[in-house]
């Protein structure tokens, strides 16, 4: 018997609810996304704008703790200095009073004073450098200068005090230092007076041959006197900018100025270890032969050059002393030894390759005689 066969039909009742079903869920789907487009839209402008402004408050605060961070480390690395007997500077103290002093120096200190003033209830501590004009007077005949201008006594001023005598309106103050080694008085006064000192010093002066001093006059002065500068022959705390790059007064040859008699300073426990070692480098002073100036030469135990032992800091042909002269930084283990200065210099436009000997020297390169004696001889 023959089945009847089955006919379909195109639109059948499971097809329309298939496609029911499938434009209800399109349909759906589109609503839901234009009721979110809707409430995005409808959001209060006024809202967004107060995240705005917070958002800047954040950033604006988290910048001023990035300062204040910067600023606190910039102060533990200072304290860590002078907790281990690091030099920050190089400077002169003046007693002015019973309790007064004043401090010059050549970078500022005034955060570490005040750090280190924290406790002492009556340590008063204020920067005057906008109030305080210097002046420098150095040479043979700055006494007796100073005593044509009417500074009567100037000659019994011994090195290192200070004398006051009045000036225009006010009071100067002279003290028997400076950064030559000879012969030589700083006049501290009032800016608005500086001026008129400058013309008197250069019309009294005339007649002692009294001239203006530039920076490389100086430079030249302080290397033949023995002195040091500061950020050339060692880092201050401010320039110092990895560990093993500063320095102690024993590594500077100022051991003189440490008594460790006293019970208690800073970094006191570090430089007496650091004495009783021997172990840490020294800034020589070196007579270096020949007369081809050696700054920023290399420094080494042979001729050949095959062991660097350290490096010149400052260097030069004197004039005065006929000599050339240098400071040097060595390591411990070669302070006894034989130093060679491996020289580049100039001629003709060609650079030469030159090793020199070193001789250490002991004694400051130039010490006139005037430069201690009171009175001075021609004042």
């Amino acid at each position: 018997m023959a089945r009847k066969r089955r006919t379909g039909e195109v639109f059948s009742m499971s097809f329309l609810d298939c496609m029911s079903c499938g434009f209800g869920a399109v349909i759906l789907f589109f609503m839901i996304i234009n009721a979110q487009v809707k409430e995005t839209t409808e959001d209060d402008p006024s809202d967004l704008m107060a995240e705005t402004r917070m958002l800047e408050v954040e950033i604006l605060e988290g910048r001023k703790n990035l300062v204040l961070a910067k600023n606190t480390i910039q102060e533990l690395e200072t304290e860590r200095d002078t907790a281990e007997g690091r030099i920050i500077d190089d400077g002169t103290i003046f007693r002015l009073g019973q309790d007064d002093f004043m401090l010059c120096c050549a970078d500022p200190c005034y955060d570490w004073f005040c750090l280190s003033a924290v406790g002492f209830d009556e340590v008063e501590i204020t920067d005057i450098s906008d109030e305080v004009a210097a002046l420098a007077i150095q040479g043979p005949t700055s006494c007796a200068l100073l005593k044509a201008m009417g500074f009567a006594g100037i000659e019994q001023c011994k090195p290192f005090q200070i004398m006051r005598f009045p000036w225009g309106g006010g009071e100067i103050t002279v003290s028997r230092t400076g950064y030559t080694g000879d012969l030589g008085y700083e006049l501290w006064l009032d800016p608005r007076d500086a001026e008129a000192l400058w013309d008197a010093l250069f019309t009294t002066g005339a007649l002692y041959g009294i001239q203006p001093m530039g920076d490389e006059s100086l430079e030249m002065a302080r290397l033949e006197a023995g002195f040091l500068a500061p950020d050339v022959d060692f880092h201050g705390s401010l320039h110092t900018v990895e560990r093993g790059h500063d320095h102690s007064p024993l590594e500077l040859g100022l051991g003189w100025i440490l008594n460790f008699k006293k019970p208690h300073f800073s970094g006191r426990a570090t430089l007496l270890a650091q004495k009783e070692s021997g172990n840490y480098r020294r800034l020589l002073k070196l007579d270096i032969e020949g007369n081809k100036p050696a700054e920023n030469s290399i420094l080494y135990a042979d001729r050949k050059c095959a062991t660097e032992v350290g490096y010149i800091t400052s260097g030069m042909w004197s004039t005065v002393v006929k000599a050339n002269i240098a400071y040097g930084l060595v390591e411990a283990k070669y302070f006894d030894g034989p130093i060679w200065a491996e020289i580049y210099h100039q001629k003709e436009l060609r650079w030469l390759r030159k090793v020199a000997r070193c001789t250490r020297v002991t004694k400051p390169f130039w010490s006139p005689e005037r430069a201690k004696a009171t009175p001075p001889a021609d004042c």
